[in-house]
């Protein structure tokens, strides 16, 4: 007799092994990878049912099965692909990083994520316009903060910071009532931290009466950094108006009649100043009275 059937051999059971299944964001595929038991198993892999590995940041169902003639198994986890950070840097305006606060600047950064980089103003008199063009309402120090917010593929930058200096145009004015000083007197625009030397004439004559220049005084923000007697230096940090100040004097004509003298002669007096002048009379003569714009016999006058 005989008898016919069919032998079934199953595929033994494998082991899979999940592996590279935390990684970070960089623009490219992120594959996970697999061992198996026993080893050296070829082992095919789906994301979220899909047979390529998937770029952007997220979480995706993985399955990595078995895929062998003699052996079957498969492993099922999550691949957490994660935000990357990036860094700002190249942040400098396009023209410089001190203005006069009449300029406009264009700002510009760099992110490494290589997303648009936006620009906001955290105290001064900076002013942005059109999102990278920094103007100024008036000198002083401008903070600007450039940032960038990130996406789902990128963490926030961390922001940075950076002061510029505005200059500001700020008026002087040079005044004096008599003499001529160079430069003349006038209001002067000058540029935040200009170097301004002003000089005046001395004395100033005018028939009988004498104008002595005798210094300055400041107002505002003028005050002169050095300078001496008919020169100031100013170093312009602000508003301000740099005064010449004058004394006034007078010409005292002085003479004796015949048989006589005084002591002191012909000259310039200083207004207010009390100036004691004596007669002396010559011999065998008596001093008798004063004339002119003086009179009485008072000796000394």
């Amino acid at each position: 007799g005989s008898q016919t059937g069919t032998l079934a051999v199953a595929k033994a059971a494998a082991g899979v092994y999940l592996s590279n299944l935390s990684q970070v964001y960089d623009g490219s595929a992120k594959s996970v990878t697999a061992t198996s038991a026993p080893a050296g198993l070829t082992i095919t892999f789906t994301y979220d049912g899909h047979a390529w590995a998937p770029t952007n940041a997220g979480s995706y169902a993985v399955t990595g099965a078995v895929l062998d003639a003699n052996y079957q198994g498969s492993a099922v986890d999550a691949l957490i692909i994660s935000r990357a950070g990036q860094a700002l840097s190249a942040f400098l305006p396009t023209n410089g990083s001190v203005f006069v606060y009449t300029n406009v600047a264009g700002l510009s950064a760099t992110a490494s994520s290589g997303l648009p980089v936006s620009f906001a103003t955290n105290g001064g008199p900076g002013v942005i316009a059109g999102g990278t063009n920094l103007s100024f309402s008036q000198g002083g120090q401008a903070v600007i903060v450039a940032s960038q917010a990130g996406n789902s593929n990128w963490l926030a930058a961390p922001d940075v910071t950076n002061t510029y200096r505005a200059l500001g145009i700020f008026p002087l004015t040079v005044v004096s009532p008599h003499g001529l000083t160079v430069p003349p007197t006038n209001v002067y625009l000058l540029l935040e931290g200009t170097v301004f030397t002003n000089q005046v004439a001395t004395p100033d004559t005018q028939g009988s009466t004498q104008y002595v220049c005798n210094g300055w005084a400041a107002d505002g923000e003028a005050a002169p950094t050095n300078g001496l007697g008919t020169q100031a230096v100013v170093t312009v940090t602000g508003a301000g108006a740099l005064n010449w100040l004058w004394t006034t004097n007078y010409w005292l004509t002085t003479a004796a009649g015949p048989h006589g003298s005084v002591n002191v002669g012909d000259g310039w007096q200083r207004f207010g100043a009390v100036t004691s002048i004596t007669a002396a009379a010559d011999q065998y003569y008596h001093f008798s009275n004063w004339t002119g714009d003086a009179s009485g016999g008072a000796n000394p006058l």
